[in-house]
This record gives structure tokens, sequence and C-alpha cells, in this order.
């Protein structure tokens, strides 16, 4: 997912070891934020080129090459930040400001829906969520309109908790692959539920779970991988000695297939289009269980 360089959060001042310290805080930021798969930074010019009291920002690292090679990292390929980030259906021309300073970065998240990445230049930079004027004229009118808005903002590491579950709701309405089909691959985005879910922690710590930590991890992990619930599937095959959630696939091409967490195990129940058991999966998709037909699901009354 892409995020944006918040530019009015450059320092303006400070000493050179405030500078490079704000300056090494933001890298980690940025490779912090991938753990929550936000990896594309894009900014309104070249990171590389930001100015900060008469020196670019790759100079100050130039002492360290460690440093300079993570900075190096982050600079993204993608075009810059241009008239096209910014355009909304519903809105003929906006503009974002902060204490009357015009913010390109802040604007294009609020279109995108999207963060902002700053430096911990300020207080007001610290804090994960900033509040901005919003002014903006509607098609229909020529009236200026302005309201408060509120941007999710990373400074600081322990941001990047506060914002994931944004991140995870915001990975869940990305569009399904046209050519996945479940009978070829279960759960076709495992490797970003496994990370930004925190599988393997959760497995190592399985004795301490109980059926409403399956039943939510198994929910987050069938939606991150393009299933949705079955509320009719859950209540017929549910009863007052066992609890089923079903969720289906949401795959374009061919049959739909189902999942049905196992809320003993922690895993999942895989189901053809028939509703026929094929296997039982644990949430990072390694296989735990062998068919048995007594596990399928009933696809109507």
């Amino acid at each position: 997912m892409k995020y944006f360089f918040n530019e009015l959060s450059v320092p303006e001042e400070g000493s050179d070891h405030e500078i490079i310290t704000q300056i090494k805080q933001f890298i980690e930021v940025c490779r912090e934020l991938k753990r929550i798969q936000f990896k594309i930074l894009r900014a309104d010019r070249s990171i590389y080129n930001i100015e900060i009291n008469g020196r670019q920002l790759i100079d100050w690292l130039s002492g360290d090459h460690v440093v300079r090679q993570k900075m190096k990292a982050l600079i993204s390929k993608y075009p810059y930040i241009g008239n096209d980030d910014v355009v909304n259906e519903s809105i003929g021309w906006q503009i974002l400001k902060y204490e009357d300073h015009e913010g390109i970065g802040l604007r294009v998240a609020f279109v995108k829906k999207s963060l902002v990445v700053s430096f911990a230049s300020s207080e007001e930079w610290k804090q994960p969520e900033i509040e901005v004027l919003h002014e903006y004229i509607c098609e229909d009118s020529e009236e200026i309109n302005t309201e408060t808005v509120i941007i999710k903002n990373v400074s600081l590491i322990e941001h990047c908790q506060v914002h994931k579950p944004f991140a995870i709701e915001k990975l869940k309405t990305m569009p399904v692959p046209g050519g996945w089909h479940p009978k070829d691959k279960y759960l076709p985005r495992v490797s970003v539920s496994n990370e930004i879910l925190d599988i393997e922690s959760f497995y190592e710590n399985i004795g301490s779970k109980g059926i409403a930590d399956f039943l939510e991890k198994g929910k987050h992990v069938a939606e991150l991988n393009f299933y949705e619930k079955n509320a009719e599937l859950t209540k017929i095959n549910s009863s007052d000695d066992r609890i089923r959630h079903i969720y289906e696939s949401r795959n374009i091409v061919g049959k739909k297939w189902y999942l049905s967490i196992d809320v003993e195990k922690g895993a999942f129940e895989v189901c053809d289009d028939k509703g026929t058991h094929q296997e039982e999966i644990l949430f990072n998709e390694k296989h735990n269980g062998a068919q048995q037909l007594d596990h399928s699901i009933k696809l109507q009354n």
C-alpha cells in the first residue's frame, strides 16, 4: 500500500545531533511501516533533495554508510505526487491546511484514505493523528466549504501499532485477483496475513487462546485472503453444541469454496464448492489434518 510524505514536518532548526537523530528515526519508522504493509512511500519531491539547515538530507548521513543505504532503499521509484493524485470524484477543488500552511502530502493522504509519515520535529508531528483544515468547492457550487478533518500520522515506531487495525481494514478492501481460485491456493495472501496478524506468535501462545480468539483471528485471516462471512451458511451449520463460522471465497472465476473456523484448534476446515471437506489447515495455510467427511458443511437446509 502507498503512504505519503508530510513535507511540512521537515526540521527547520536543531543541532546536528538532533537532526541526524530525527532522520534516523524517520528511516526506522518507514521500515516498520512495511510490517503493516505500507511499502510504497510517495512524496512531492526527491527525498534525497530535502534541505535541512542548508544541507540535503542524504548529506546528513554521509558518515553512516549503513543508515545511508537504508535511506536509499526507501526512495520510491514511483512518480512524484501530481495533480492526478488529488482528483476526487465528488470534490472539484480542494486544499488542506495546517496552521495556514498548505500540505500536499496531507491532501493526498486524505483523498487516498491513507496515512502520512512525518519527521518527529515538533510535538504536533509526534501525534498519531493530525487535525487539519479542509477547504473545498463542490462541483455544483462556487461556495468555499470548510471542515476539520483528521489525518492518520506516523512519526514514531509505536504509531505503526496504533494504525495496524486501519491497515488491516484497508487491505481487506483491495480487489480480488482476477485469476485466483481457492482450489489452486487456499490463502492467496497468506504471507501478508502471517506478518500483519503475527500468526507465528499466535501459535506460540496457543495455550492461552480460547474460542473468541480463534474466531477473531480466523475472521481476519479469511477476510485478508478474499473470503467473506456467509451468515446463512453459518446459521444452518451451527447448533447449540457446535460453533461454525463459515467464510465464502470471493473469487471472480469458478465456483465458491468455503472455510469453516475450527474453534478447538484455531484452524480452518476447507470445503469445496459442494461443501465437501477437503482438509484442515492452520491460519498460516500449513496442513493440519486429512479429509474428514463428517466435517463437511451443508449449503442449504
